[in-house]
């Protein structure tokens, strides 16, 4: 099960995975879409509501709004519960 497991570290050079390899393992992430077999791709809003993402080197950071009205509403801790719940898995 790949939600076990961790990521290693990559290295230049490594080759990437081959397209019977991508087939095999997409069984497990079905929800997500090959690119070109270079990339995976989701999108998602099941919600009706969705937060601003930011990414960098070692970090992910998530804010969450409600951009109508210029602040907080209670989607806003609906939705971060539910993200919440998703590291307690």
């Amino acid at each position: 099960m790949l939600a076990k497991k961790h990521c290693i570290s990559c290295e230049g050079g490594m080759p990437h995975l081959m397209a019977d390899e991508i087939a095999d393992l997409h069984k497990e992430v079905p929800e997500w879409e090959i690119v070109d077999y270079h990339h995976l791709k989701r999108r998602a809003e099941s919600e009706g509501h969705h937060p601003d993402i930011r990414f960098g080197w070692g970090y992910a950071e998530i804010i969450s709004f409600t951009h109508a009205i210029g602040g907080l509403s209670e989607n806003d801790f609906i939705l971060t519960a539910k993200i919440d719940a998703l590291f307690k898995r």
